[in-house]
């Protein structure tokens, strides 16, 4: 993985900086550096008791490291598409490709069936018919307390969960969640009025440089949300110079090429 390069943020991505946590946090980088890791709050990970990932794919090197750091947290994986048999299909497929390990593809099989007596799978798609907020009811989670961490990846999906999330954010201790196609006003627009009501904190957001419109646009973002900051328990990587550190919690998404960094301008 190279050194990921300074981008900067379009103007029309300027609302993101209302939202940036100026305190300083604990991070910590969970999955790797590679396409399916996310930055979170040491403190929410430490706190939670419900895990919920939307949008696994063939990839739980997240969900295993958060249950290394949280090994009580009751884990709820939700997505149609999980399949050992694909798993081995897509490592395989990799051998062939450069930007890509096949070892690594494969290796997430024997990672997927040790974890696999630690969590529930739903095999549904989340979305406007199977809400955050119903699945929350059906673990028996206190949507008012703070007890649920999500992550989502659903291709798009995640603009029709937004007011559910919203609906329970006071039992919410994060979010990870990849915005998609944000060339698009109309998304922009949800992802701001998604921040105006949440209140959470801004604290990460790491750019899928695959995706990089012409102009170097980033219609793809991950961003990790957290409450507003209180104490916080020590662990992870410390926060000062923002430049610095969302330099080096940057994943690259494929082995090879050019990745990039947003600038705060600190």
């Amino acid at each position: 993985m190279k050194l990921p390069h300074r981008l900067e943020i379009p103007p029309s991505l300027q609302f993101l900086k209302e939202y940036w946590e100026a305190h300083r946090r604990w991070l910590v980088k969970l999955g790797g550096f590679k396409d399916g890791s996310y930055v979170a709050d040491f403190n929410a990970v430490m706190q939670s008791k419900y895990l919920v990932s939307g949008g696994v794919g063939s990839n739980v090197r997240f969900e295993s490291d958060f249950r290394d750091l949280q090994p009580n947290v009751h884990m709820v994986l939700v997505d149609p598409t999980v399949s050992v048999l694909r798993m081995i299909a897509r490592g395989l497929y990799h051998f062939g490709r450069r930007q890509q390990s096949g070892y690594r593809s494969l290796s997430e099989v024997l990672n997927y069936l040790y974890l696999r007596k630690h969590f529930s799978l739903i095999p549904k798609y989340l979305g406007q018919h199977f809400l955050i907020s119903d699945l929350a009811q059906n673990m028996g989670a206190e949507i008012t307390a703070k007890q649920i961490f999500l992550k989502l990846d659903i291709e798009g999906a995640e603009y029709a969960l937004l007011d559910d999330i919203v609906s329970i954010k006071e039992g919410l201790t994060g979010l990870c969640i990849e915005f998609h196609d944000l060339d698009l006003p109309s998304h922009r627009e949800q992802l701001h009025r998604f921040l105006a009501l949440l209140q959470f904190d801004l604290i990460h957001v790491s750019v899928n440089e695959v995706c990089l419109k012409p102009g170097g646009f980033p219609s793809i973002l991950e961003l990790s949300l957290a409450p507003p900051a209180q104490e916080q328990v020590h662990g992870g990587v410390l926060t000062t110079n923002t430049d610095i550190h969302e330099r080096y919690l940057q994943s690259a998404n494929a082995l090879d090429g050019e990745t990039y960094y947003l600038g705060w301008g600190s």
